[in-house]
């Protein structure tokens, strides 16, 4: 998230951001505010949770992890994560996912 800060700075030349906008989860929340770290800025929560991804069996876990604890369904994963009919172990679809970040954009946009 601190590579993704100075990225965003290095391509603006005021350097600031307008709002940050995170999804409740804790995950979320302490990435934006890593963006955010380096300057004072309002930090804005979405109350919505359409911006998350429910990774079901997966969630909170590395590679390391999914590989120890579920290998089967790890190598169906690793083989087809970014296909967009992927669906994660108890968890969403990718193309499931990417509709409601979608909703959930157009809502925040029309703010």
């Amino acid at each position: 998230m601190r590579r993704a800060a100075l990225a965003i700075e290095e391509r603006r030349s005021d350097g600031n951001f307008g709002k940050v906008f995170s999804s409740p989860l804790i995950r979320a929340s302490e990435g934006a505010r890593i963006m955010v770290a380096r300057r004072t800025h309002r930090l804005s929560r979405s109350r919505n949770s359409s911006k998350w991804h429910h990774f079901g069996l997966f969630e909170g876990l590395t590679a390391d992890e999914i590989r120890e604890r579920y290998p089967d369904h790890f190598s169906v994963w690793n083989a087809d994560r970014l296909a967009p009919d992927y669906t994660y172990p108890e968890g969403e679809s990718r193309a499931n996912f990417a509709s409601r970040v979608e909703r959930g954009l157009d809502r925040v946009l029309a703010i």
